[in-house]
């Protein structure tokens, strides 16, 4: 072959170990500065089927709680009840229902 008499010449397996090496040079670096920019400390929105969202603190003993909860899993303290005007769950400090208007004052 032509190539392999040329000076300065990598010859067909010299040229795609160099080309390779660039691919593997560029992702590489690419997958550091995604790793170097990522933030660790960021906590994910959903692991496995939970919901890692703290959305509030309980009222009463002030641990975290999820936007789902019904009831506070520390103190038993109950986040939410239903309204009964629809049977929507409405949280316990609502003064009217949001879906049917009912008072819910009693």
């Amino acid at each position: 072959m032509w190539h392999n008499m040329c000076p300065g010449s990598f010859g067909f397996g010299g040229w795609f170990i160099y080309q390779m090496f660039w691919i593997a040079f560029i992702v590489g670096g690419g997958y550091f500065l995604y790793r170097l920019i990522k933030n660790p400390d960021k906590e994910p929105i959903r692991s496995g089927s939970y919901s890692t969202y703290r959305a509030d603190d309980c009222p009463k003993c002030n641990a975290p709680v999820e936007a789902a909860f019904l009831r506070c899993p520390e103190c038993g303290h109950k986040l939410k009840h239903n309204c009964p005007g629809c049977g929507k769950i409405v949280k316990t400090h609502w003064q009217v229902c949001a879906y049917c208007e009912m008072d819910l004052k009693n």
